[in-house]
C-alpha cells in the first residue's frame, strides 16, 4: 500500500454480524440473546394490562403460527 502501514482490527461488523479475528462468535450470540430478551420483555409489558381472554387469544395465535409449518410438514410428508 505504497509504504503505508495497514491497520488491523479485532472485529468487524458485516451484514449485521460481528466477525472476530479469533473466529469465535460468543459476543455476537450474547448480543443476539440480549436483543431477544429485550423484545420479549417489550411484548410482555405491552400485553401486561390485557384481560386474560385477550392474552389467551394472543397466545393461541402465536402458538398456531409457530406450529403451522410443522403440522403442514406432517400432513404433506
Amino acid at each position: 500500500m505504497n509504504g503505508a502501514r495497514a491497520h488491523f482490527c479485532d472485529q468487524v461488523k458485516y451484514l449485521g454480524a460481528f466477525l472476530k479475528s479469533s473466529l469465535k462468535d460468543d459476543d455476537d450470540i450474547q448480543r443476539q440473546v440480549k436483543s431477544l430478551y429485550c423484545a420479549a420483555n417489550k411484548l410482555r409489558d405491552t400485553f401486561d394490562q390485557c384481560s386474560p381472554a385477550v392474552k389467551n387469544t394472543i397466545s393461541c395465535l402465536l402458538h398456531a403460527n409457530a406450529c403451522l409449518p410443522i403440522v403442514e410438514q406432517i400432513h404433506t410428508g
